[in-house]
């Protein structure tokens, strides 16, 4: 797997087949597994991105996109779940994948059109940015200085 892994490493979307679609999603669902359940990832969060952003693109060219059993329209799951499902307040809003002053423009552009339609679209913004814990999103939730609940997505 990992010999086929290299080789995807390497691979521009323009190269891609109709074939090659399969193989990269067997690819991912391989390397989440290995990430989220064995918790033995065998390749960087780089490599897992440049893996998936392949994908998308190749099932973009092949006008697959919309196929429900690709890992791009799927979040993944553990099999375990000891925790109690609620809803969020509000949205929690993802950077994606942030690599330049370009993407953190472009991504409180999209937070600007979500606040223009609601009615509290005069409200500034205020960031807070902090390193990333892979595999991690939580919304905590205090009242007078105690935790009362925390959710993930």
């Amino acid at each position: 797997m990992m010999d086929t892994t290299s080789h995807y490493l390497n691979v521009t979307p323009d190269t891609l087949i109709r074939d090659d679609i399969q193989v990269l999603r067997e690819l991912i669902q391989y390397h989440r597994r290995q990430y989220y359940e064995l918790e033995k990832p065998l390749i960087t969060d780089d490599e897992f991105d440049i893996l998936y952003t392949l994908l998308v693109a190749g099932e973009q060219k092949f006008g697959m996109e919309h196929d429900l059993g690709s890992p791009t329209q799927s979040v993944n799951q553990l099999e375990e779940n000891h925790f109690t499902k609620a809803l969020h307040k509000h949205a929690m809003m993802s950077l994606d994948n942030t690599y330049n002053a370009d993407d953190l423009l472009e991504f409180e552009k999209r937070i600007k059109r979500i606040l223009d339609s609601n009615a509290d679209s005069s409200r500034s913004i205020e960031y807070i940015v902090e390193y990333k814990f892979d595999g991690l999103g939580i919304a905590l939730t205090y009242e007078n200085g105690k935790l009362i609940r925390a959710l993930t997505r």
